[in-house]
């Protein structure tokens, strides 16, 4: 498999705003709001290989690169991106076993740049 790479344009969204909830009787159930379902429609625009990486195991790298200097906490955005790409790029993010994420400011060009390798 030859390494994917993905730049998804604009600021990372925060599992904040990934998930919303609702109560339902007695039971609060999640739900994905729709800045996910666009952000993983915008994933699969960008995704030119169009095939589902399936049985392999993948190191994932993200670089999140945000327009402002705020203050925030760098694993918020794992999630959101990683079930993005979930039967898109992958099978399902089990298959993820080793993840770097850093952080960077661009002001000029908030974005997020992801790349997915093979390992073992």
């Amino acid at each position: 498999m030859e390494n994917i790479k993905l730049t998804v344009p604009g600021n990372p969204i925060s599992v904040n705003h990934y998930l919303g909830n609702f109560v339902q009787g007695k039971r609060v159930v999640r739900f994905k709001t729709k800045k996910a379902k666009d952000y993983q429609k915008l994933i699969e625009s960008l995704y030119e290989h169009k095939t589902l990486t399936k049985d392999k195991q993948l190191k994932v790298n993200i670089k999140l690169y945000f327009g402002d200097k705020r203050r925030r906490d760098i694993d918020n955005y794992n999630k959101t991106i990683l079930d993005s790409m979930e039967g898109i790029v992958y099978e399902d993010d089990c298959q993820i076993k080793k993840l770097v994420v850093e952080k960077f400011v661009d002001k000029d060009n908030p974005r997020v740049e992801i790349t997915i390798m093979e390992v073992g």
